[in-house]
């Protein structure tokens, strides 16, 4: 079987063929803008969600390292007060020697 290409029937068939063509491409562009998109949108919410858990933790540890430096002023201010009650049963018990 030998193909007219001046035929009606081939002339529909090949614009069926180009139009077919041309709205795949059309699709597949849609499509890849749909995905970069996306993409773009689930990369800037990423972002926003690792800033704001940067700025939490960020916090976090500004409360703990103000803890800590309590906590320490704490012991400093027991230390003082243990060395002062050292020295004053010291004194006491020199006093009690003397009497």
């Amino acid at each position: 079987m030998k193909i007219d290409k001046d035929s009606e029937e081939y002339k529909a068939a090949w614009e069926l063929e180009v139009w077919k063509r041309a709205e795949e491409a059309k699709f597949k562009t849609h499509l890849k803008q749909i995905e970069l998109k996306t993409i773009e949108d689930v990369t800037k919410d990423w972002k926003m969600k690792e800033e704001k858990r940067d700025l939490e933790l960020a916090s976090q540890m500004s409360g703990l390292e103000n803890l800590e430096k309590k906590m320490r002023a704490k012991v400093q201010e027991l230390q003082k007060r243990e060395q002062k009650i050292i020295q004053l049963e010291d004194e006491l018990k020199h006093k009690i020697n003397e009497v």
